[in-house]
């Protein structure tokens, strides 16, 4: 796995964009080999104010499912439910749609539901984490559901180098042939 993540803060917004890559060939199998590139912006209604808008999107590669490529893209509004020092969680409620190469190119309008954290567990160590789920809004039992956790363990005095270890899971009730 390859992954990199940029991210800027200020009191009134956030960016955060990160690009991964996973490829497993066992056996004289390939497993997987898959990418994605995501971006989210957020911005908050005022330093105090728990409410925000969001803006986020995504564009997934996978050589072993049937889509082959997918793009997605969302905004909506975000409330913070936890904002302080150590410990941040966000819940965002939206709109957006969705569109597939090689799989169901229609454009399809979705609903989204995401719930995201930070946790600065000491000096050093960070958790992060979301889970989300994507609902076709034409067939609402159509759905993408995402869950992802991680901690970043600083390895270095030079700022930004850290051991990331996660684990992710993607779920899709309707996939691509």
């Amino acid at each position: 796995r390859f992954s990199a993540s940029a991210t800027r803060k200020t009191e009134l917004e956030e960016f955060n964009i990160s690009v991964s890559y996973y490829f497993e060939y066992k056996d004289g199998t390939q497993n997987e080999n898959n990418g994605n590139l995501s971006a989210n912006q957020i911005w908050n209604l005022g330093p105090d104010n728990p409410w925000n808008i969001f803006a986020q999107g995504a564009w997934q590669y996978d050589a072993t499912e049937g889509y082959i490529s997918r793009v997605n893209a969302y905004g909506g509004g975000g409330y913070k439910a936890i904002n302080n020092k150590d410990v941040t969680l966000n819940l965002k409620l939206g709109l957006g749609a969705q569109w597939e190469y090689r799989g169901n190119t229609a454009v399809r309008p979705q609903s989204l539901l995401e719930a995201s954290n930070t946790w600065q567990i000491s000096e050093g160590i960070k958790f992060t984490g979301n889970v989300s789920i994507a609902n076709d809004v034409q067939a609402f039992e159509d759905y993408l559901a995402s869950a992802r956790a991680e901690i970043d363990i600083s390895v270095a005095k030079i700022e930004g180098l850290s051991l990331n270890l996660g684990i992710r899971n993607v779920y899709n009730s309707n996939p691509s042939a």
